[in-house]
């Protein structure tokens, strides 16, 4: 794979047809005035367009929204065409979803009742309607359409391949999750997505070809990922979010390969820009949309060059000492340098750089690395271990950038110790007392067994019999300094017969706080 050049832009403000000149291209764009212009309609504030759809003429279709998830209608774009208007005939919406090579357009529209149909436009502007398979006057949404007019569609959890006769011939039909569908291509192959996380290309013969980013080892590592867009080679073309968080970025996949996609002059951070891509062509070529910091939707069409980065990592593993769970270890370091001929793209190191087992024990402190790294150049990025639980802790710290072998990967481990404070003997035991008199002293050991300071705010009595109990002398309330050790002096006067115990408890801003040491005698 090879890094993507912006080459069209659907700029989409109030504003009319623009020019803009990106990465030594002139820049096709047009507005959502523009669009909305053509079809004679007034846009809303919230308008905006989604390309969905690319052919190997680079022909690009889309829908545009009126806001936010309420489509309006179907439109094509191309640097030769320009644009026109897809709309199925007395429809109360059209979405154009998808084109194939001979200019045909699929897509879906909803009736004046509001039941969903699909739809092929032919070359000549004449339109096919298309309807459920097993229920025509049931709903039908069609994402996808190949060379030979067969189309990828869904209704319900039924996602599913048929070809212009209605026959069905590649499908999956599912009750244990919520598919979604996306491109097909020549060979019936199309792409789906779960849409609670996860997506995969399936055969006719039931075989998939594709799972969750990124594909390193058996780690799942995306909340989710939307392979909408499928080639005939096979590679497939969509978004991911990681886990626990809202960003969103791009990827291509072919092999074991899952590059980012970034457009130079339209950098991605993931949460402020998101980049979302939905189609590909047979070279190569995307279309999707960018979301910038000021949500003026970008649609763009992007094309491969024979430029790329390349990543050299300083370290493929990092292995932290073992530290106290709750405490924050000193940084670790590895250097990232671009060793290709184009500039590196690293978009999520600040916002989801960390997956795994315990990902969440693991963060970014500080970074020099730019969001995009120029050849020859390095930076580096630094993180800490934090265990909140004892024992071994892994993740991997992954970097979804788009350098051809891409994403790239750093394993990261440390240990968590089961507590800080360590307290010797464990328990105390005064042996029998006569009622009334005060036993000898006892004593509790306390020792900060981790590398930084332990703040213990009270010792105190608490249990069963807790005013048998005296603590009368010690040094453990205050600062405990990092492999310091303090005691705490306590005595036993039983004020009745038989067995009289106690707690003796330690509160403090160490893990496991507060902590109990069992205190006990007998009264004669």
């Amino acid at each position: 794979m090879k890094l993507f050049r912006l080459v069209s832009l659907i700029v989409l403000g109030l504003y009319g047809t623009i020019t803009v000149p990106a990465a030594n291209y002139t820049c096709y764009a047009t507005s959502v005035g523009a669009i909305a212009r053509a079809a004679r309609r007034n846009p809303s504030p919230a308008a905006y367009a989604k390309l969905t759809g690319l052919n190997n003429s680079g022909q690009a279709v889309g829908t545009f929204y009126y806001s936010t998830d309420i489509p309006f209608f179907g439109f094509s774009l191309s640097a030769q065409r320009g644009i026109f208007l897809v709309e199925y005939p007395g429809a109360a919406w059209t979405m154009a979803n998808t084109i194939n090579n001979l200019g045909e357009i699929a897509g879906t529209y909803a009736d004046a009742l509001g039941t969903t149909h699909g739809f092929i436009r032919k070359a000549d502007g004449s339109y096919i309607n298309l309807t459920n398979p097993g229920s025509p006057t049931s709903s039908l949404n069609v994402y996808g359409i190949n060379d030979a007019d067969d189309v990828s569609a869904n209704v319900g959890n039924h996602v599913f391949v048929m070809d212009k006769s209605g026959n069905i011939v590649n499908e999956l039909n599912s009750e244990a999750f919520v598919p979604a569908v996306g491109s097909v291509n020549n060979s019936r192959v199309f792409a789906y997505l779960d849409l609670r996380g996860g997506g995969a290309d399936l055969n006719p013969d039931g075989t998939t070809l594709f799972s969750n980013f990124p594909g390193i080892g058996d780690l799942q590592l995306s909340a989710y990922s939307n392979p909408w867009g499928l080639n005939n080679s096979n590679t497939t073309a969509g978004f991911w979010q990681p886990r626990g968080g809202d960003a969103t970025y791009s990827f291509v996949h072919s092999g074991a390969a899952f590059p980012s996609v970034t457009c130079p002059g339209y950098e991605t951070d993931g949460i402020e820009n998101k980049t979302m891509v939905y189609a590909i062509n047979d070279s190569g070529m995307l279309a999707g949309n960018i979301v910038p910091t000021n949500f003026a939707v970008l649609s763009f069409i992007a094309t491969p060059t024979t430029l790329a980065p390349g990543v050299l990592l300083s370290n493929t593993q990092w292995q932290f000492a073992a530290h106290g769970v709750g405490e924050t270890s000193g940084p670790g370091t590895i250097y990232v340098t671009n060793t290709g001929n184009a500039p590196l793209h690293l978009p999520n190191l600040v916002n989801a750089p960390f997956f795994g087992t315990n990902a969440a024990e693991f963060s970014v402190t500080n970074t020099t690395c730019p969001l995009a790294l120029m050849v020859g150049r390095s930076c580096q990025v630094s993180f800490v271990f934090k265990p909140q639980a004892p024992g071994w802790r892994t993740a991997s710290l992954v970097l979804a950038d788009d350098a051809p072998d891409g994403p790239h990967a750093v394993s990261v481990g440390g240990s968590g110790l089961a507590q800080m404070l360590l307290f010797k003997p464990a328990s105390w035991t005064f042996g029998g007392h006569p009622v009334g008199e005060t036993s000898g002293q006892g004593k509790i050991f306390v020792t900060n067994s981790s590398k930084q300071a332990v703040t213990i705010s009270n010792v105190s009595l608490l249990g069963a019999n807790p005013t048998d109990f005296a603590i009368t002398g010690g040094s453990c309330v205050g600062s405990l300094a990092a492999g310091a050790t303090c005691n705490t002096v306590f005595t036993f006067t039983p004020i009745a017969k038989g067995l009289r115990t106690a707690i003796l408890v330690f509160n403090d801003n160490a893990p496991m706080s507060p902590q109990s040491i069992p205190l006990s005698g007998y009264g004669q």
